[in-house]
């Protein structure tokens, strides 16, 4: 949107922002499958008008299951060290919104994403206007669109030499997949959003595939075999190369501590990557050498070297060991220790629950709240056998969430009677949680993470 349209028009104040952006049609707390809602043909018509803010080059794109926020901030972080100033788009947010659309993790100024979000806004002063565009193309902009054109803008106006998008759902039909890709990436396909994606694998897969482009390469993550059959087919259908990230290694190790996992990789032709990652996880391992292939396959294709007279060695250490990511498995609290991790799949927290075990042992608090509509028995059983104590609660009120039903999970899982206890409200679940004087593990929804990782900062 040109730039006179702002300054013609008085300004949003900031606090206004989230608000009106989460008073349109939001599929994060209210999902809709119906074809209206799930459609790219809104978000191009969007992008005309404002000029294809989302042609910034190179762009990562990053679709998946499991990991795949933090595979983005990775590769965000990596591109960074090599001297590039990139655009980072993820979701969901834990504390603050601008979360999502960052330099690298690091805020952009309060006026950059006023400007952006007031251009947004003003297309709807005219009202006959809204009427049109919604006629035309199926209703107005849902938030995760609005958020992700805000994005866009942004990220343009700041002049960002690269981006990295992270989808929000899905990945044919997700809002993200207008850009223009240099480099796809594929993490973990798992059982997700089986009402909207679809209840296979094959099908989630190829939600998942859909993001993949003529002739750009794709990095995939080890996969299930009905996953990476789709991918194949679809990289066969569209002359994808595809690099599988096991074939590119000759050595991967990982080493866990409370202080971070160390991480050194040999590849095929002999390069050798280490550092040690601020996460906790072998997983996370996984997720950084994704993400420095998905580099190494842009830089090799282009002939690129870093903007700063480093080697790509040395930005990939120096990303690894210094990228900035909230809510996976992070230490948020010491004495008594407290973890937050936003794990809300089986596979995620299967990792979590594997990663607690090896640095911090069996035993201590578990605080769990998922949303109906996730795969809880999965979780409990995945979280079986570990914990002391399990005390359970809705992560909020954004979506349905029965604790009746969490409690006889866990109790299905092997948790005795004694060993759980239900609150009605995440706040009283923290208050009692602390009370316990263990070591907190807390899981199952970014919703319940964010809002433990704020209380924890002595904030209301």
């Amino acid at each position: 949107m040109p730039s006179e349209n702002v300054e013609n028009t008085d300004l949003m104040r900031f606090e206004e922002i989230w608000p009106w952006l989460e008073s349109q049609t939001n599929l994060e707390k209210t999902p809709d499958a119906t074809p209206r809602v799930w459609r790219l043909d809104r978000m191009h018509a969007l992008l005309e008008i404002f000029g294809h803010p989302e042609r910034i080059r190179p762009t990562f794109h990053i679709a998946g299951s499991k990991g795949k926020g933090s595979t983005a901030g990775f590769l965000s972080s990596i591109l960074s060290a090599a001297g590039f100033e990139p655009g980072l788009y993820i979701s969901p947010h834990l504390v603050d919104w601008r979360e999502r659309i960052t330099k690298n993790g690091v805020f952009f100024s309060q006026e950059s994403y006023l400007e952006a979000f007031t251009s947004l806004k003003n297309l709807w002063l005219d009202q006959d206007q809204l009427v049109r565009f919604a006629r035309t193309w199926g209703g107005t902009p849902t938030t995760f669109e609005l958020l992700t054109l805000g994005a866009f803008l942004v990220f343009q106006a700041e002049q960002c030499s690269a981006q990295v998008l992270e989808t929000g759902l899905g990945g044919r039909l997700d809002a993200t997949n207008v850009c223009q890709p240099d480099v796809c990436l594929l993490t973990l396909i798992e059982y997700e959003h089986t009402e909207i994606l679809g209840t296979t694998l094959e099908q989630i897969a190829t939600e998942k595939a859909g993001i993949l482009k003529q002739g750009v390469p794709a990095v995939v993550a080890s996969q299930p075999p009905q996953a990476w059959n789709v991918f194949q087919k679809t990289s066969e259908e569209k002359s994808v190369p595809l690099l599988l990230w096991s074939d590119a290694l000759q050595h991967f190790e990982t080493k866990l501590s409370s202080a971070g996992t160390d991480l050194s990789v040999t590849l095929t032709n002999g390069n050798i990557w280490a550092s040690r990652l601020p996460l906790l996880g072998r997983h996370q391992g996984e997720n950084a050498v994704l993400a420095a292939l998905a580099v190494d396959t842009w830089a090799a294709q282009h002939q690129m070297l870093p903007q700063n007279g480093k080697t790509w060695a040395e930005a990939i250490s120096h990303g690894w060991a210094n990228v900035r990511l909230s809510g996976r498995m992070e230490v948020i609290r010491t004495n008594p220790l407290v973890v937050v991790d936003g794990a809300h799949t089986v596979q995620s927290a299967l990792a979590a629950a594997t990663t607690w075990v090896e640095i911090f042992h069996r035993g201590g608090t578990l605080l769990f709240g998922a949303f109906e509509g996730k795969n809880i028995e999965g979780m409990a059983s995945a979280l079986a056998g570990i914990f002391d104590r399990v005390i359970l609660c809705p992560p909020g009120n954004e979506r349905p969430s029965s604790t009746d039903h969490m409690r006889q999970t866990f109790l299905s899982a092997g948790y005795s009677a004694s060993q759980i206890t239900t609150h009605s409200s995440p706040d009283v679940a923290w208050l009692n949680a602390q009370k316990e004087n263990a070591p907190l593990l807390v899981l199952g929804s970014f919703y319940l993470v964010g809002k433990i990782s704020l209380w924890s900062r002595g904030h209301s």
